[in-house]
C-alpha cells in the first residue's frame, strides 16, 4: 500500500495563483451569502456557479493555464476545493 508524502519544498513549487483584492472580497461575499442560504436551505446554485468563474478566471485564464481544462474537467470547484482566501 503506497503513501504520498508531502514535503515543504514541493509544496512551495505549486503555481499558487493570489487573486486581486477586488477578487478576493467578492469570492468572500459570495461564500457567506451561500453559507446564509444555506443554513435557511435556500438553493444556492446561481451562487456557486459565480464562484467557480471567478475561481477559474483567477486560477487560468489570468495565469495562461489551458482554457479548456476546467470545461473538460466539469469541475464544480465549490464542492472539490477549500478556499483559503
Amino acid at each position: 500500500m503506497g503513501t504520498y508524502r508531502w514535503k515543504k519544498y514541493k509544496i512551495e513549487l505549486l503555481p499558487i495563483k493570489i487573486p486581486t483584492e477586488e477578487v478576493e472580497l467578492k469570492i468572500e461575499s459570495l461564500v457567506d451569502h451561500v453559507i446564509k442560504n444555506k443554513k435557511q436551505k435556500i438553493d444556492t446554485s446561481t451562487l456557486e456557479s459565480e464562484i467557480d468563474q471567478l475561481v477559474y478566471q483567477v486560477a487560468w485564464i489570468d495565469g495562461g493555464g489551458d482554457r479548456d481544462c476546467g470545461r473538460k474537467m466539469n469541475i464544480n470547484l465549490i464542492n472539490n476545493l477549500k478556499l483559503i482566501w
